[in-house]
């Protein structure tokens, strides 16, 4: 079983300066690719796999010295993230359930993480993480303690309105199953947030709805704000601190709450909602204001979808819950751009080169 341990990073400045610049070369080399194989396809009919992308990175760091000088493995984590990407549209677009969603590149905005494919390239000694790359050790706040003799498969190095968080997937033993003696059933409300079949009743925190005063008060500052202007920068930090506080708030109240009837119960069954067709009619707004946005995605949608059995093991500082649920040779192209090429135009001083698919498309705003 794999259990994922979040950790805030404690980095000094110039440890900070060089998580964005990592940050920022796996987004170019993640549109890099992107645009690589949006050129194969147009010019050849054949797609690129990331088994022959993987092949191109290790030309790129033969020729690029800026690229050699971090693990290989992980830029392997930003191809296989856009071969993810492909898998999903593929999958979306066979199912022809609403938008495929192809792949798009992403702006500096849009891109706020890079990781390890494999926990190699980097060493964990207990209160640091090392990697080249990287200035010294960065510093880990572990508030809690990871299980002993852990198998740490892969990490991940996230960026949020606070600073960077790192996320390592640890794999476990799971422990055997327990004998189902109570079971309990769920019916999510708008008034409150679950009515229970053993007649408890679970009281909403209303967490997004507390903060609509503040939220609206940053928004409308942002909104008369000059584009590019240090305030507006200013103004747009804080109202995502805020997301981040409310987000962080219900998280912690939804985990609180499942473990609680994770511990009282065997058997949880819940009404299979389909949230996509209730959040077109007129309740969308009191149904994501009641449940605060996210009791549909953590509850009905993915866990809560159908009859589902627990299997929990209890220690001192984590548990683990297993919802059973239903889910679902190389050729040389000589006439494309390959992505030495591209990431070679992507480097040159002072350029920001725009994708083929998009230059000379200018969209008007007047009406």
């Amino acid at each position: 079983m794999i259990l994922t341990y979040r950790y805030r990073l404690l980095p000094s400045k110039r440890q900070h300066e060089a998580l964005t610049a990592i940050c920022e070369a796996q987004r170019q080399l993640y549109n890099a690719a992107l645009e690589e194989r949006i050129d194969c396809y147009r010019k050849t009919g054949k797609g690129r796999s990331c088994f022959d992308q993987q092949k191109s990175l290790t030309i790129c760091r033969r020729e690029l010295p800026e690229m050699a000088e971090l693990p290989v493995t992980l830029q392997r984590w930003t191809l296989r993230r856009l071969d993810d990407a492909y898998s999903a549209f593929f999958r979306r677009a066979k199912e022809r359930s609403g938008k495929a969603g192809f792949p798009r590149f992403r702006g500096r905005e849009r891109w706020d993480s890079f990781g390890f494919a494999e926990f190699s390239g980097i060493r964990f000694d207990g209160k640091r993480l090392r990697f080249a790359g990287m200035f010294g050790g960065l510093r880990i706040h572990l508030h809690r303690r990871l299980p002993d003799s852990t198998d740490i498969r892969s990490c991940v190095f996230r960026r949020d309105g606070r600073g960077w968080h790192v996320c390592l997937q640890v794999a476990i033993e799971a422990m055997p199953k327990r004998a189902v003696g109570t079971a309990v059933g769920i019916d999510l409300g708008l008034k409150v947030f679950a009515y229970c079949s053993d007649g408890v009743v679970i009281p909403n925190p209303h967490v997004a709805r507390k903060a609509e005063r503040k939220m609206r008060m940053r928004q409308r500052a942002l909104a008369r704000c000059k584009r590019g202007s240090n305030r507006r920068r200013k103004i747009k930090a804080q109202l995502v601190r805020l997301h981040h506080k409310i987000t962080n708030k219900r998280s912690t109240w939804l985990h609180q709450q499942s473990r609680a009837l994770v511990d009282r119960t065997d058997l949880i069954a819940a009404e299979d909602l389909r949230v996509a067709n209730m959040v077109r009619i007129r309740i969308s707004r009191g149904l994501y204001l009641m449940q605060d946005g996210q009791n549909s995605s953590r509850w009905s949608r993915t866990k809560l979808k159908r009859l589902v059995r627990l299997s929990y093991h209890r220690s001192e500082e984590h548990f683990a819950a297993m919802f059973w649920l239903r889910r679902t040779g190389p050729e040389i192209f000589g006439r494309t751009d390959t992505l030495l090429s591209v990431l070679r135009l992507d480097n040159r001083p002072g350029l920001e080169r725009k994708p083929e698919h998009s230059r000379g498309r200018s969209r008007s705003r007047s009406r």
